[in-house]
């Protein structure tokens, strides 16, 4: 009997060995570094002696900033965020999103290459317009898609105008559960602003004096606010129908760059002081245009051309 006892002694706590040890290896499972799932997650010791002032986990993860800081609208353009992961008992994590303004179409949000514990990653938008990327696997997962690292969480949007800006942007970072609370951390970033689409050709209107007949010239700007780069083409005309008006026949400005030009405007001759002269520059192109108008005054002085003088012939009559 007692052997039977001692017998059923050494089979109990071999089961009870097998089965601390089978917790074990499933506990070292759980986290796994960067693509080797089943693989413990090592945890620097001076980062679990020394963590951050005012930070306990995953609340140390933050959005750095937001690129570009200015849209153009109608224009598609990749909206990235560019975030920090970072936690004292290296928590990962599982979901990062951000709430777009109501009116904005994000077309493709694009996906992050898993950088955790394997399970891959998913990305798009939800209701509200909420454009999201997050571990594929329930929530929270205990072995999250990003590790301690910096990231950027980019979408193709479109903004329509420029009602509401600046922009700023709230966001939520979730962590994979792992470690202590908290497991999540929110904030804002931006601000974002809004560049109107334009063509600007200035100055709008140029007041100048000058003598008749000789050229003048003038400095025009022509900047490209369209959204597109593109060639402009650029006219000219003397509504006045006392001069003329000259000078290139088209630019090439790239979106955002401007550009001097010059041109010349030459009265007719002999045009008494005080005509005026007008002159209009049109430029057009991709969809916009804008005019700029010039008007020179005559006057007379030494340094102007004389002009001839004309004698009338003197007829006499005949009082016979």
């Amino acid at each position: 009997m007692k052997k039977v006892f001692m017998l059923a002694v050494v089979v109990g706590l071999g089961m009870l060995a097998l089965a601390l040890a089978v917790g074990l290896v499933r506990a070292d499972a759980v986290k796994a570094e960067p693509q080797t799932p089943g693989v413990l997650r090592g945890v620097p010791a001076e980062r679990l002696d020394n963590p951050p002032i005012g930070i306990t986990q995953i609340n140390s993860s933050t959005v750095n900033y937001v690129s570009p800081t200015q849209v153009v609208p109608a224009i598609p353009i990749s909206l990235c965020f560019n975030v920090t992961v970072d936690s004292p008992d290296e928590e990962y994590m599982d979901r990062f999103d951000v709430d777009l303004p109501d009116t904005w179409t994000a077309t493709e949000v694009y996906t992050v290459p898993d950088a955790g514990c394997g399970y891959g990653t998913i990305a798009g938008v939800e209701a509200g317009n909420v454009v999201y990327w997050q571990v594929d696997a329930p929530l929270p997962s205990n072995c999250g898609a990003w590790n301690v690292g910096t990231y950027d969480f980019c979408a193709n949007i479109t903004v329509p105008d420029c009602s509401g800006e600046p922009w700023s942007f709230p966001w939520n970072i979730l962590g994979d559960g792992w470690g202590d609370p908290p497991h999540e951390v929110s904030g804002a970033s931006g601000p974002v602003t809004c560049r109107q689409r334009n063509l600007d050709l200035s100055p709008d209107t140029l007041d100048v004096q000058g003598c008749h007949t000789l050229v003048q010239t003038h400095t025009l700007n022509l900047k490209n606010d369209t959204g597109t780069d593109g060639v402009f083409g650029l006219t000219y005309d003397v509504p006045s129908g006392n001069g003329t008006l000259t000078g290139p026949d088209q630019i090439y400005l790239g979106d955002g760059v401007d550009q001097d030009l010059l041109v010349e405007l030459t009265p007719d001759a002999c045009l008494p002081a005080g005509a005026q002269v007008v002159g209009i520059i049109a430029a057009s192109g991709v969809g916009f245009s804008d005019v700029s108008t010039i008007t020179k005054t005559i006057v007379h002085g030494e340094t102007c051309p004389s002009c001839p003088v004309t004698n009338l012939p003197i007829v006499l009559k005949n009082h016979q």
